[in-house]
């Protein structure tokens, strides 16, 4: 059984290496269409018309934060095609 420590350790660890992943795939300018086709879909930068919108949304969100906390180059560039920029 871990200790509270190496259960906090092992948490962190598996955030860095969550963060390593998607640092790397968004490397790739495919996976970065991909992305983008993705955040389009669920309505990222739209207006939130039904709860569903507001879900999908809210997920978008969630991708968006998690672009940003690993590479935020990607995040800006993601934002600035998301709003036509």
């Amino acid at each position: 059984m871990m200790t509270r420590e190496q259960a906090q350790a092992a948490r962190l660890a598996e955030e860095e290496e969550a963060r390593r992943d998607w640092h790397d795939a968004l490397q790739s300018e495919a996976a970065f269409r991909v992305f983008l086709g993705l955040l389009e879909a669920m309505g990222a930068n739209r207006l939130m018309v039904t709860e569903d919108d507001m879900r999908l949304r809210n997920v978008a969100e969630q991708i968006l934060d998690r672009i940003a906390d690993a590479d935020p180059e990607s995040y800006v560039r993601m934002v600035r095609a998301l709003k036509g920029i």
